[in-house]
Formats: structure tokens, sequence, C-alpha cells
């Protein structure tokens, strides 16, 4: 008689949409899963995944500045070439080699056009609100206020491929939450029947727990049987 554990390190979401073929169980469940996915739009901004983001965001806002700021057509072009490369990034990211790459380049390119868009319109913005500012200063604040935008509306583009069913990996590897771990504990008896427990906690941390999620056992034929108990 033995058995065998297997932890999960990493989280990942349940299904949000309507699943045609639901789970038996499923840890965390949809409902929860989209708790956590309507978080990460202001954990990102506020730094709480790191700030590669934000630098990378504060890059692609000097680049455009950098080309554009003493020729508004230049601005506008660089805008635009910067949109086209945003909208294949996020597409890249969220779309790419994916069940519905349509529907992800179709939320893609608004998302891209805003963010490539977004340091020209800052930059418009603070030239008549506070002219008489230094450019070297406007310039400044025209990167910090977009690469704080930039990585709320990049959390808002992962949050909605989430809730959409779109794509759910990455959303979460930027939530980076430390709970909702759980492990599957197995045990093989003689005769050929196999029983399985899945034991889960929602925080590591907190008191209480843990729980039973689900229960099952294999048949010495092969068979599946669920077992009652699980949480």
């Amino acid at each position: 008689m033995g058995s065998e554990g297997l932890r999960s390190e990493i989280l990942h979401g349940t299904r949000i949409v309507t699943d045609p073929k639901p789970a038996a169980v499923a840890y965390p469940n949809a409902s929860t899963t989209r708790r956590l996915a309507l978080q990460v739009p202001l954990k990102l901004m506020l730094g709480r995944a790191g700030y590669l983001v934000h630098m990378a965001a504060a890059l692609i806002a000097s680049i455009e500045l950098g080309i554009g700021w003493h020729h508004w057509r230049r601005f506008v072009w660089a805008s635009f070439a910067l949109s086209a490369a945003i909208v294949w990034a996020l597409y890249t990211i969220a779309g790419h080699r994916r069940a519905q790459p349509r529907q992800v380049l179709a939320l893609a390119v608004p998302f891209g056009i805003a963010l490539g868009s977004l340091p020209a319109g800052l930059a418009m913005a603070l030239h008549r609100v506070a002219r008489f500012v230094p450019l070297l200063g406007r310039d400044v604040a025209s990167m910090l206020v977009y690469a704080f935008a930039a990585a709320f509306l990049f959390g808002v583009f992962l949050a909605l491929c989430a809730l959409g069913g779109l794509e759910m990996q990455q959303v979460f590897t930027v939530l980076g939450h430390p709970g909702f771990k759980h492990f599957v504990r197995m045990r093989v008896s003689p005769d050929g029947t196999i029983d399985a427990w899945v034991v889960g906690k929602d925080d590591p941390l907190a008191p209480g727990g843990p729980w039973l999620i689900d229960r099952w056992m294999w048949g010495a034929r092969g068979s599946v049987e669920p077992v009652p108990g699980g949480r």
C-alpha cells in the first residue's frame, strides 16, 4: 500500500464562462475566479506584480515623446506605429495559437490604439494646462502618468480575456495570488483499487482548514467512481 502527493505551486483559475461540460468539482470555483480576475487591473497598476509593465510603458512613452514632441504630424505617425506594435503584442500574449484568435484580436485593437495614442494625448493636455512648465518636466509627468495608466489598461485587457474565456493563464500569472494551494493524495490497495483525495486551503497562512475538495476511487478494472465527501 502506497501513497503519492502532487502539490499545486501556481494558482490556475477556473473557467469563468459557462462550460458546456462543467467539471464535477472546481477549486477555486467560477465566482471566486471571477472575483480574483477583477482585482488584476488595480493590483497591476499599484505594482503588486512588480513594475516591469510600468518600465515598458515608460519606455514606449519616451520613444513617442522623443520622436514627435517638436512636430505634431510626427507625433501622430509615431502613435500610429506604436499602436500597431502594441496590438500585435497584446494579440501575441493572449491570442497567438488560441482557440478564439479573432475575438482576442477584436479586443486587442481598441486597447492597442488607446495605449499607443495615450502618450500624445497626455502631452497635448499638459501642453495646454501647464504650458509654462519646462518641456522636460511635462515629458517626465506624461511618462509617469502613462506608466500607471498603461499598467491599469493592460490589467483590464487581461481581466476581460479571462472573463470572456479567451485566455486564463496570463491574468493569474500577473495576479501572483499566494492562496488556493492544493495537493492530491493517492492510495493504491493490494487489489488494484486506487483511492484519491484532493486537499486544499484558500489561504495557507490563515487559521482553519485545510478542506477536502474532492474524493474519488478507481476500481480494479479501471472504472472511476466518485465518492461523496468533497467540498
